[in-house]
């Protein structure tokens, strides 16, 4: 049985991780990262990716290195990773998505990173990066808990509001060492260290993704319009670290939301099946009820009850959490979705409603009448 903190830790406890780390160093932040449980990385072998790798690496020899081949990658790219990989001695795990090549993506969805639209963006996101990425993490022996990642928060508006620490699918959490890295700092770390730059850097790219959504500075640009040289400047976000779905099943957009209940497990003493819905919020952090419900079922012990989670996450429109919530036309976040054998599956808003359904329950399956 697991018990490392990675697998065991709650929101509150998540809470006071994150207080802590909060501007902690990235030594420091590596260091805790250790500690919590198995841990792997993921590099997108960009711009600036040779600073995690280097300080992750020195930390923790032989750590799953987990790059993602979108099938778009410029050949810098690739040349970059074995260049790496040899000077650093990484243990490099270079994967795809055997079942969306880049040319059956093309074929089927047409060029995606041409489109303006959001679910487009995300769809790609999807096919190129999560996919594959969940896999891959799910394949490591031992299984990583803890997924370490590069972002920094002077990246884009997004990242500035991430949390040091925050849940992942799988039951992972996800760490950022360089969150509080200044581009100073970056630089000053590739000096000290002689490591080598990405071969685009000297052609004036201050990020580096795919071929076909990144592009060198324009005369008169400066690194504070780095975003603009990726996708157009239509989204900040890759797709990579905004929609990490707490599960890793298919993509939200295929799934209704009697695919999302399916699963949920049903209570043994109750015969009941319970799915949870919690919000997260535009800065990554769970809405305040949440929390308050999250303590109550720990304090009340009935964690055990729940037979299945989703997140309402409000940066995701195809989150499972909104999808669920569009279905049942429910406007609150946290909420209940309750199913008694093969009858609708039904809504409860209230804690203390729900609580009262569980008992009432029990002491039908015991004969008693309350």
């Amino acid at each position: 049985m697991d018990t490392s903190l990675a697998s065991t830790i709650n929101d509150t406890e998540l809470e006071d991780v994150n207080a802590t780390l909060k501007d902690a160093d990235a030594n420091t932040v590596l260091a805790w990262a250790a500690s919590a449980g198995p841990v792997a990385m993921i590099s997108s072998f960009g711009a600036q990716a040779a600073v995690l790798l280097h300080m992750a690496n020195r930390m923790n020899p032989g750590l799953p290195v987990v790059a993602i081949d979108t099938g778009f990658l410029p050949p810098e790219t690739y040349r970059y990773m074995e260049e790496l990989k040899e000077r650093l001695d990484l243990n490099l795990i270079v994967v795809n998505n055997s079942e969306w090549s880049a040319a059956r993506i093309e074929a089927i969805h047409g060029k995606l990173w041409e489109k303006d639209d959001e679910q487009s963006h995300k769809l790609y996101g999807s096919l190129t990066k999560t996919t594959p990425l969940a896999a891959a993490l799910d394949a490591i022996e031992p299984r990583p808990l803890i997924m370490l990642s590069g972002v920094r928060g002077t990246q884009t508006a997004a990242r500035a509001k991430m949390p040091r620490v925050s849940r992942q699918g799988g039951g992972r959490l996800k760490v950022l060492p360089l969150l509080r890295m200044t581009d100073e700092e970056v630089h000053e770390h590739y000096l000290e260290h002689d490591l080598p730059f990405h071969p685009l850097v000297a052609e004036g790219y201050v990020t580096i993704g795919d071929w076909h959504s990144s592009r060198a500075l324009k005369p008169g640009e400066t690194a504070d319009d780095a975003r603009k040289t990726r996708f157009g400047g239509k989204f900040e976000e890759c797709g990579l670290h905004v929609d990490t779905p707490e599960t890793t099943a298919a993509p939200a957009e295929t799934r209704s939301a009697l695919d999302i209940l399916e699963p949920t497990a049903v209570h043994q003493k109750t015969g009941l099946r319970t799915h949870l819905v919690k919000k997260k919020l535009e800065d990554g952090e769970m809405c305040r009820k949440c929390k308050d419900v999250q303590n109550k079922l720990e304090k009340d012990g009935l964690m055990d009850v729940i037979g299945g989670v989703s997140i309402a996450d409000m940066t995701d429109s195809t989150s499972d959490g909104l999808t669920l919530a569009s279905h049942f036309d429910e406007k609150k976040a946290p909420f209940f979705i309750v199913q008694e054998g093969e009858e609708p599956w039904k809504v409860i808003y209230s804690y203390g409603q729900w609580k009262r359904a569980m008992k009432n329950s029990q002491a039908e399956a015991a004969g008693l009448c309350l």
